[in-house]
């Protein structure tokens, strides 16, 4: 079966003491991240909590199988942002459709309503992160703090391919 794999960012910069879990610099393994299963995806939640920048900070993962929406199309009062990791996803902003495929980012703001489908039919690194070295693998997340020493270096026999966002 076919499946879109899609790494979803919701992110909220006005202070709120409710999100007192602070994000650690590290690697966040994707293997470890509970599944939910919901009746047209299945979701993980990879970060949650807040960083220096943002009261809110989260990330999950969705996968959802051919030929399904996860859910009917919805607005947020926040900004979300959708990398396509996997497959093709059809997306729908604001009366806007357009099919992504992997490496393809969506962009929603606060008040776009949005709507996405899978339409479609039936490698290893390591990272120095404050001095410590972490292994990381397909699917997994690394946050780093503002001002947190880092570097990457792929061990595996293939590329390394991966996204590094920097928010000012």
């Amino acid at each position: 079966m076919n499946h879109c794999l899609s790494l979803t960012f919701v992110l909220l910069s006005a202070f709120n003491p409710i999100f007192a879990q602070t994000i650690d610099s590290k690697t966040y393994a994707w293997k470890e991240a509970a599944v939910t299963k919901k009746a047209n995806s299945e979701q993980r939640v990879i970060l949650d909590g807040s960083t220096t920048d943002f009261s809110l900070f989260k990330l999950h993962a969705t996968t959802v199988p051919a030929h399904q929406a996860p859910h009917p199309a919805h607005k947020h009062d926040d900004e979300e942002l959708i990398i396509i990791k996997e497959g093709e996803l059809t997306v729908t902003i604001a009366g806007k459709t357009k099919t992504l495929g992997a490496g393809s980012v969506a962009l929603m703001m606060p008040g776009d309503e949005h709507g996405f489908e899978n339409k479609s039919d039936d490698k290893d690194s390591e990272e120095s992160v404050g001095g410590k070295l972490f292994q990381a693998t397909v699917g997994d997340v690394i946050y780093l703090e503002s001002n947190v020493p880092h570097a990457l270096h792929n061990t595996s026999k293939g590329s390394c391919t991966y996204f590094a966002f920097q928010f000012e």
